[in-house]
């Protein structure tokens, strides 16, 4: 799929679960003050990919990096990237990369992380 305009990045999986779906009203500490910015304007693709018998999900996105309704202020597009997969009907792991740079002045904003779900009937 491949989608453009202004949306939610995926970095993560709290970042990219909508807020009606989170376990806690507010999300956490590292992911409101390094990711205060939830939208952004610019291009994603997103596919499924079957490795063997294990589901997968790679999403890739190129931003402006300026946050939402604001248009390019600098001259590098921020990329984003995340891989999951499902090694079992309940667990879920993935990483995401984010690499950017954010202002006029071209402040460098690199990022990298890991996540793991486990869920087992909606416990």
């Amino acid at each position: 799929m491949i989608r453009a305009g202004q949306f939610k990045y995926k970095f993560g999986l709290e970042q990219s679960t909508p807020d009606a779906d989170l376990e806690f009203i507010n999300k956490s500490e590292i992911v409101s003050k390094y990711l205060a910015v939830t939208r952004d304007i610019g291009v994603e693709m997103s596919k499924k990919i079957p490795i063997k018998k294990i589901d997968s999900n790679l999403a890739i996105a190129c931003v402006n990096g300026s946050g939402s309704n604001q248009p390019e202020d600098n001259t590098r597009k921020t990329l984003i990237g995340r891989f999951t997969a499902m090694p079992a009907g309940c667990l879920s792991i993935g990483g995401s990369v984010y690499d950017g740079t954010v202002g006029s002045a071209n402040t460098t904003k690199r990022g990298i992380g890991g996540e793991m779900k486990y869920e087992y009937k909606k416990m």
